[in-house]
């Protein structure tokens, strides 16, 4: 059976089908969990790999989920480092920390940023709908 894409195009959030805005707002968390899974073994270049990609997935999460812009490049740099500011958070400093670094401080930031929106998700998560 061929795969099908469904695009929804409309002016209105509240426009879109239940199930494309959940796995709208779902589809972040599961790739993050996803780079976490993969970071979980990953040495020298493949671990740089991940995490330099986690960092910007998950500040993303985080900009996105609280209705705030969160750009590219240096942008979300910018935008992450706004975002502390207002809330007395050091998200820009720890995630960038973490990439730098061989231990799991990145983890333990990014598992704080997805506790927000109900952690990790795992296997089992599914996402199924009559069309």
């Amino acid at each position: 059976m061929p795969q099908r894409s469904i695009v929804f195009v409309h002016t209105s959030p509240a426009a879109i089908p239940p199930l494309a805005r959940y796995y709208a707002e779902k589809a972040p968390d599961l790739l993050i969990t996803n780079l976490l899974d993969d970071l979980s073994d990953a040495e020298g270049d493949v671990r740089l790999a991940i995490t330099s990609v986690l960092w910007q997935d998950a500040a993303r999460l985080l900009l996105t989920g609280a209705g705030h812009w969160s750009g590219t490049g240096k942008g979300l740099l910018r935008e992450l480092t706004t975002y502390d500011v207002a809330h007395g958070t050091d998200y820009a400093t720890v995630l960038l920390d973490g990439v730098r670094a061989s231990d799991d401080r990145l983890v333990v930031a990014v598992d704080r940023i997805l506790a927000a929106y109900g952690g990790r998700l795992f296997n089992g998560f599914e996402l199924a709908a009559e069309i």
